[in-house]
């Protein structure tokens, strides 16, 4: 495979790293041994909030923008197939190492990917599209990809919630642009609706706003939902 095309606003948008960087690479390998915990937790966070719509036993999934590829892997475990996709090569290097027979990684880009259409049953895209200029154009990708019925399973910070500004990353970097002007690769952030009008555009049927693990979804949602640090919601793909 030749390496995808770049612009100008895709080398803005993505941390690009198309050479194995060995010091990153041990880096990595260290820091994701400190957090593995986190990666099982979150997994079975996201595995218990979408197997009631998915069969994931027999699912083919595109892990979108896997970095190392823990995320998908956790989740599927030896079930189903992963194809993960991102533009850092170093943390690729890192995903197939810990493959499975049915897990395959490849670089790319998420504006033009390198799949046929109706490849997926489930698009897995976490904390990416508030890195993305074009976030339009991606969610299309995510569209396309999926075949009828299919599903894209998006996280991304919540604009309404105060603790998305006291507690991560994106949220702190954001307002930093906002008030000082400073360019640290996150470029939107959204409130629920605005996720869903952008998912609508794009294609999908219907949005909806994933419930906590744990709660029933009316009660999770109407209560929780203005404070929690991010959005997770399901997408669906038309018949």
């Amino acid at each position: 495979m030749t390496d995808p095309p770049m612009n100008t606003a895709d080398s803005k948008e993505y941390y690009q790293n198309l050479e194995v960087d060995p010091e990153y690479l041990e880096f990595c390998r260290e820091f994701d041994l400190k957090i593995a915990a986190g990666y099982e937790a979150k997994a079975s966070e996201i595995r218990a909030q979408v197997s009631t719509y998915i069969d994931l036993g027999s699912a083919h999934i595109l892990d979108l923008g896997c970095g190392r590829g823990a995320y998908g892997r956790l989740l599927m475990g030896n079930e189903g197939r992963v194809t993960g996709l991102d533009l850092n090569l170093t943390e690729l290097t890192l995903a197939k190492s810990h493959a499975n027979p049915d897990q395959n990684y490849t670089l790319g880009n998420g504006y033009s990917l390198p799949f046929s259409s109706g490849s997926f049953d489930l698009v897995l895209c976490r904390h990416t599209l508030e890195h993305l200029t074009r976030p339009f154009e991606f969610l299309s990708e995510i569209h396309r990809v999926l075949h009828p019925g299919g599903f894209g399973y998006v996280s991304t910070p919540n604009l309404l919630s105060a603790t998305c500004f006291l507690t991560t990353l994106d949220g702190r970097k954001f307002m930093r642009r906002k008030i000082w002007g400073t360019d640290e690769g996150v470029y939107q952030i959204y409130t629920l609706r605005q996720l869903k009008r952008l998912a609508t555009k794009a294609g999908f049927i219907r949005t909806e706003c994933l419930p906590l693990t744990g709660f029933k979804k009316p009660f999770s949602i109407s209560l929780f939902n203005p404070i929690r640090s991010s959005h997770k919601v399901l997408m669906v793909r038309s018949n």
